[in-house]
């Protein structure tokens, strides 16, 4: 996409998250997303994998993996995709273990040091999550 059709999707976000706090009062953080899909062999299908990792992004930290937890539509071709800038599942992968870090940290104090030292049962819980991530999407990568 276009880097100026970007900027006119993100203006567009700004505009209305702007409208509805001063003619509402309602806070929202509006995701403006632009998806090519067509009949022809060389384009690429819709990038879910992108605007996942847009919202995550958006998202406050406590409401990141809630996402998760919802049904995805699974195959591959919808979520393997990363429009050459980009590698969105890293980017999701990244911002769930940032907010498993962020959690894990929380609750030292009521159990674990898994925040602080992960080591060994880290890198296992790193696999668990990457795992079921990559399930979730039906992604065989």
């Amino acid at each position: 996409m276009p880097l100026d059709a970007e900027i006119w999707l993100d203006c567009t976000a700004a505009t209305i998250r702007y409208r509805l706090i001063h003619n509402t009062g309602v806070q929202t953080r509006p995701i403006a997303y632009s998806a090519l899909a067509g009949n022809s062999l060389d384009k690429r299908p819709y990038n879910l994998m992108k605007v996942v990792a847009r919202m995550m992004v958006t998202l406050p930290e406590e409401k990141r993996l809630l996402l998760l937890n919802q049904p995805f539509t699974l195959g591959d071709d919808y979520w393997r995709d990363h429009d050459d800038r980009l590698l969105y599942l890293q980017s999701v992968e990244n911002l769930c273990f940032d907010n498993l870090h962020l959690g894990a940290r929380e609750g030292d104090r009521f159990g674990g040091q898994l925040g602080a030292f992960l080591g060994r049962n880290g890198r296992a819980l790193g696999e668990i999550v990457c795992d079921a991530l990559r399930k979730q999407f039906g992604i065989s990568v």
